[in-house]
């Protein structure tokens, strides 16, 4: 029997509206950090190679396939990188940020299993295929071990076969599983981790300092929430949370994501919707336990997905693959039930599964899905997952029933897989060898190598080095330098524009394989005298002010000083600085920036054409005095529209019989005749 919460009987108005406090989205205010996708969470998909059956550090080889916001796996250098927790036998240690150490106080960490099974070559009972659970676990503080780092968090895996060598509670063997983690900040998203905290904590559970099965009297969590106000610990593996005292029920608001908190007995996590009060029912299940009904009295961890948010795409889906619950207006998903406990998920909103992280755990406490484990992979399209549920201790595959939930999940989109190349345009070479340089990097963290393809449109004018650009899993986000050099010809042909062409990607990553990145439009100066002015069309300014700018450079070095003048053709669309450049013979090579701003008037004139006249050059050089540069061709953006504004100060203007009123009459724009 559930534990009544005190709240769910207060009903009041009076008490609702005091209580429910503005957050937005249900979420907490989430800071401002533009380097974060707005969901903020960081989470990532980690690959797991066994290298032996041992469990040391050695034993295992992990990487990330996929990582948001800084999500990191640990004991690949780094921050504290020789301070437990390491990678082991089922143990995988990670990070957000660079402090691994506040992690635990600061969010919570959400797992999945992401394979259907797996052989890892194993001996005796668990030979063959093994089908996991997860869990996660915080490094507490050890008097006796000071090579902790404590605050760390891990998550752990666990395996049982279906081959009815299963042996009880506490039984299921620590195995290597593929993983993915979702890290929620609590300053962002409501959640708690529950576990129980003794006396002398720091002497560990072998030392009593805190007690195996006991109460869960310690609750990390959101501000605001609340033991015996959020959180009630049941007793016998079971609690209970509600966020009603925020205005949220758990039946059409959202939901909750729940996972094991402890590194003992194939822990996992299952929530169910309480449908008579609008909280969740919480279970600690061991995967080798027979018994449906009997949970495990260990800790705990939660994190709530409101159905407003639509920075990731959430769900509940039942035994018949029907949607219970879905973030947003409509659901951003299906779900296909293909056989005996199999479901496959698909993204209906242009999200490619490559590109985000999938959280599933599980849903329980009905007659059928009581004790029912879940896990995930890709399918063989790459445009979905195969979503198994699997019922203890023998892994077998089972159906809730249709109207008993599944699973609960979370896609976190990740960024989109792209190229950052900085700068596209403005770049100049000259003919006497003048060099110029670009960067190339991407967006978003491969799978396989990509590489692309760089070449030059006119190779009279300018080549190129390197020739192609490969980046791999570890130096996708590092910048490449691409250097242009100019080539000479014997012509007076002033300059003259090419590009710099950036083929399409080639890659096994079907996300970036054709992806053709932006080319680069480059100048090459001339050497037999000249002067370049680019770009010299296609300039944009704004009458609220809007700026654009272009170069002003020498083609060759002049024997004495060059100066020429700058103006505006029609200076009440436009105006021009400075309004002269003059060039030294130490300078000469070095471009000049003009600054060209829009000038604002009243009129519905819409966008007026206009020009930056380079005056005829001025020097005591022969081959430059009277040569005239290229002039600049502008357009000024309106900001004014046609039409007037009538205020009578109320909808009916009255007038009484023999008096007058008035009302007031404003243009937005200046006409063009009284």
């Amino acid at each position: 029997m559930l534990m009544k919460n005190p709240l769910l009987a207060l009903k009041s108005a009076a008490f609702k509206s005091l209580l429910c406090v503005p957050i937005a989205a249900c979420l907490l205010t989430p800071s401002l950090r533009a380097a974060l996708p707005g969901h903020n969470i960081a989470a990532g998909n980690i690959t797991v190679n066994q290298n032996d059956t041992g469990n040391t550090t050695n034993s295992v080889t992990v990487f990330l396939s996929l990582a948001i916001n800084d999500f990191r796996v640990r004991g690949l250098g780094g921050d504290n990188d020789t301070n437990s927790p390491l990678m082991s036998r089922a143990d995988y240690a990670i990070q957000v940020g660079p402090d691994a150490g506040a992690n635990f106080t600061n969010g919570i960490l959400i797992p999945s299993i992401t394979e259907n099974g797996r052989d890892s070559g194993d001996t005796g009972p668990y030979a063959g295929t093994n089908f996991g659970i997860c869990f996660i676990e915080n490094q507490r503080t050890n008097i006796n071990d000071i090579n902790l780092l404590v605050g760390a968090y891990w998550i752990g895996t666990q395996g049982a076969t279906n081959n009815g060598n299963n042996g009880g509670a506490g039984t299921p063997p620590e195995y290597n599983f593929n993983v993915a983690g979702a890290y929620f900040p609590y300053t962002n998203w409501l959640g708690g981790f529950a576990r129980n905290h003794g006396p002398q904590d720091e002497l560990g559970q072998a030392n009593f300092g805190f007690t195996n099965g006991g109460t869960l009297n310690q609750l990390i969590a959101s501000p605001g929430v609340v033991s015996n106000v959020n959180f009630f610990d049941l007793g016998t593996g079971k609690a209970f949370v509600t966020f009603t005292n925020l205005g949220i029920d758990s039946r059409v608001d959202g939901i909750l994501l729940a996972t094991g908190a402890k590194n003992e007995s194939a822990n996992y996590g299952l929530s169910q919707v309480n449908s008579n009060n609008g909280g969740w029912n919480l279970f600690v299940k061991d995967q080798g336990n027979a018994t449906a009904a009997t949970f495990e009295q260990d800790p705990i961890a939660f994190v709530y997905i409101p159905k407003t948010t639509t920075t990731v795409v959430s769900g509940r889906f039942l035994g018949n693959g029907s949607i219970a619950m879905y973030s947003g207006g409509s659901p951003g998903f299906s779900v296909t039930s293909n056989s005996v406990g199999t479901y496959e998920l698909k993204l209906t909103n242009g999200l490619r599964p490559t590109n985000g992280v999938l959280i599933v755990t599980a849903a329980g406490g009905e007659t059928i899905n009581q004790d029912n484990f879940v896990s995930y992979q890709l399918n063989t399209a790459k445009d979905g997952w195969i979503i198994q549920s699997r019922d203890c201790p023998q892994a077998a595959l089972e159906s809730p029933a249709a109207t008993e939930s599944v699973a609960v999940f979370v896609f976190v989109p990740g960024p989109t897989p792209g190229f950052t190349v900085i700068p596209t345009n403005n770049i100049l070479t000259t003919e006497a060898g003048g060099q110029a340089t670009f960067t190339v990097a991407l967006d978003r963290q491969p799978q396989a190598d990509v590489s692309i393809g760089v070449s030059s449109s006119d190779t009279t004018e300018g080549t190129v080095s390197p020739t192609s650009l490969t980046f791999t899993h570890d130096n996708w986000n590092v910048p490449q330098t691409v250097t242009i050099t100019g080539v000479d010809d014997a012509l007076l042909d002033g300059a003259i524009a090419y590009s710099i062409i950036l083929g399409p990607a080639t890659s096994a990553d079907a996300d970036y394989n054709g992806l053709d990145p932006s080319d680069v439009s480059v100048v090459n100066a001339d050497n037999e005298g000249g002067i370049t002015v680019a770009p010299n069309s296609g300039l944009v300014t704004t009458e609220a002010a809007g700026q654009a700018t272009f170069t002003i450079v020498l083609n060759t070095q002049p024997a004495a000083s060059v100066s020429m003048g700058l103006s505006s053709s029609d200076a009440t669309e436009g105006s021009v600085s400075p309004s002269s450049v003059t060039f030294t013979t130490g300078d000469w090579n070095v471009p000049q920036t003009v600054t060209v701003t829009g000038v604002n008037d009243f009129l519905d004139d819409g966008d007026i054409a206009y020009t930056i006249i380079t005056a005829p050059a001025t020097s005591g050089d022969p081959t430059y005095n009277g040569l005239n540069p290229a002039d600049v061709s502008v357009i000024n953006t309106d900001d004014d529209t046609f039409g007037a504004s009538i205020n009578i100060g109320v909808n009916i203007l009255p007038v009484a019989e023999g008096k007058t009123n008035g009302y007031t009459l404003v243009l937005h724009s200046e006409p063009r005749r009284t």
